[in-house]
């Protein structure tokens, strides 16, 4: 039965902290740079080292890992990638997060139709045209 699935004795909590790319970098010398995104053995190696680095610092708190297993965390930040996708340019640095740069996301807003439209300087649309097919 679904209610006894979802019972509250059933419910693991659990919190997870993280801090911003530039304590990572100053911190721990993790780097969040083009090679991050682009070379997934790299990518391992610099999450095992804020892995470590959590465990060193806040262990006692549950945080990090002593040896943490290679793996391949992937996240999409949706914005980011909607961005990229309609040709902005992406900004990468070893202290941040990746970015746009130029973001044509926020150029574009619904229209009364409830499709979207281009609007502002951004010219990589026509005029008016629809982004969303009706």
């Amino acid at each position: 039965m679904l209610a006894e699935q979802f019972a509250p004795s059933r419910i693991t909590n659990a919190i997870s902290f993280s801090y911003h790319p530039a304590y990572h970098f100053r911190v721990f010398g993790a780097d969040y740079g083009e090679r991050y995104h682009s070379d997934p053995l790299f990518r391992i190696e610099q999450d095992r080292k804020v892995s470590i680095g959590y465990y060193q610092r806040f262990g006692e708190f549950g945080m990090g890992d002593q040896d943490p297993k290679p793996c391949l965390g992937v996240s999409i930040q949706p914005l980011d990638f909607m961005n990229a996708a309609l040709g902005g340019k992406m900004e990468y640095r070893s202290d941040e997060s990746v970015w746009t740069i130029f973001s044509p996301a926020g150029t574009v807003r619904p229209n009364t139709k409830g499709a979207t439209t281009p609007v502002g300087r951004w010219h990589g649309f026509k005029e008016s045209p629809s982004l969303i097919p009706s």
